[in-house]
């Protein structure tokens, strides 16, 4: 296989998604490396790998024959192409929809990196975007969206249905059968005399059922409540005078109740009840013993974790901390990086910053290419005080020891041979591990070990 230049791209116009403080196309690799080892090779090789640099994209891709735009094959390879590029689409959107639905935040991450890589611009043609080499499709200009356009961003999806619609061959419609010609309904006046009589007859008798249901509404609901029409005979309701008569009987008869009783109280016998007066003691001095006053422990401030040089280095960067925060301070303009080896044996690192229920959040002087061990090429404008973070969470990592090491990935241009001195800490809560070391170029320096319960 060999690595072949497939065309450019502007950024004019267009924005580039992130996920996280990462953007989608600085996740290249770790994409590559999830869809290879998840879903195959063809998942992996359908993105084409971006280097940017002065507002231009350029697209690389690793094939065994040169790559061509999908609009200069003709149209049965072109639905071929279409039809295949669906498909690992499709494979890719269920395994982002599976992460989605799990309660882990690395899996969350995930989904929302598969989304991302599956949108395009909505402005965008997929002919124009689409490559193919040996029946193999690769995209450019994936996990992009239109810069000032409010509607909603074009996926993949919408772009390969239109595209096969435009492409496939129009059928001609099948002639519907003409329906059969309905005869109007006939009206009353053109129906035979013997109809007549019926509909004469069967209106009144509508009318009669209508005044009938009229009353019984009448004389179940408004007699009932003592409301008559006026002149009427009928509806005057006796039962509130009966209640009313009722209730004042009852009154009375609780009232002589009570009085009885009130009676049988006022000459029942009195219990006499006999008290001795206990002997007066002499009055004695109270003895006080103070007690020691006891801090309230709502109002006791709880110290917070003493900070050091290294963590206002992070939260200057933009690091977040975690139940176990690992942050990474050099000089100079070398590129160092993090490598935390997980129980699972994976590696969260700059270049899988979403691994093992962790992330690494800031990653300053990230090299884009080297010459030798100098690099040539930066990701952003470079720092002299650099700083990388990492963080890991408890609920999301796994149980286990982990091993933390020092990757020297590219060298500074003034100083290409030299190590390069660091410092690190590790923070588990209030708990602070302080180590300092030194790393060559290509070097990796095993520092220490944590264990996360």
């Amino acid at each position: 296989m060999m690595r072949r230049f497939l065309g450019e791209t502007k950024l004019d116009g267009f924005r580039v998604l992130s996920v996280g403080q990462h953007r989608v196309y600085d996740s290249w690799d770790q994409v590559h490396a999830y869809l290879l080892g998840t879903l195959g090779s063809s998942h992996a090789a359908l993105f084409a790998e971006p280097r940017t640099g002065g507002g231009v994209v350029s697209w690389m891709a690793t094939t065994e024959a040169d790559p061509v735009s999908v609009s200069t094959l003709a149209e049965k390879d072109r639905i071929a192409a279409l039809d295949r590029l669906r498909g690992l689409m499709d494979d890719i959107a269920a395994d982002a929809d599976a992460k989605a639905a799990s309660p882990k935040m690395e899996d969350q991450r995930w989904a929302a990196l598969l989304q991302a890589i599956l949108t395009v611009p909505s402005t965008v043609d997929i002919a124009d975007i689409l490559y193919v080499a040996d029946k193999q499709p690769v995209l450019v200009q994936w996990g992009t969206r239109d810069e000032n356009r409010t509607a909603e961003t074009g996926m993949l999806r919408d772009k390969i249905v239109t595209a096969l619609d435009n492409t496939r061959r129009a059928v001609p419609p099948t002639s519907a059968p003409t329906p059969a010609s309905v005869a109007p309904p006939a009206s009353v006046a053109s129906l035979p005399p013997s109809q007549h009589g019926i509909a004469g007859i069967l209106a009144p008798l509508l009318w009669l059922l209508f005044l009938a249901l009229l009353a019984a509404i009448y004389w179940r609901l408004l007699l009932a409540c003592s409301v008559v029409l006026p002149g009427s005979a009928f509806g005057i309701c006796e039962a509130p005078a009966l209640a009313q008569a009722a209730a004042v009987g009852q009154r009375a008869d609780l009232e002589r109740h009570l009085d009885a009783l009130r009676s049988q109280i006022a000459h029942a016998p009195q219990c006499r009840i006999e008290t001795a007066m206990a002997p007066a003691q002499p009055d004695l001095a109270p003895t006080v013993t103070p007690v020691p006053s006891r801090p309230d422990p709502a109002q006791t401030p709880i110290p917070a974790p003493e900070r050091t040089d290294l963590d206002s280095a992070r939260e200057r960067a933009g690091g977040k901390v975690g139940d176990v925060t690992i942050t990474l301070l050099w000089n100079g303009h070398s590129d160092l990086d993090l490598q935390i080896t997980c129980p699972d044996n994976q590696t969260l690192s700059s270049w899988r910053p979403l691994a093992c229920g962790g992330e690494v959040d800031v990653d300053a002087n990230r090299c884009n290419a080297r010459e030798g061990a100098v690099c040539v090429r930066y990701m952003s404008t470079p720092s002299q005080r650099p700083v990388e973070n990492a963080f890991l969470l408890r609920d999301d990592a796994l149980p286990g020891s982990y091993r933390v090491d020092v990757r020297h990935f590219a060298s500074a241009s003034e100083a290409p041979d030299a190590s390069v001195p660091f410092a690190m800490q590790i923070r588990q809560g209030e708990d602070v591990q302080t180590l300092r070391g030194a790393v060559g170029p290509d070097e990796v320096a095993r520092m220490t070990t944590f264990t996360l319960q």
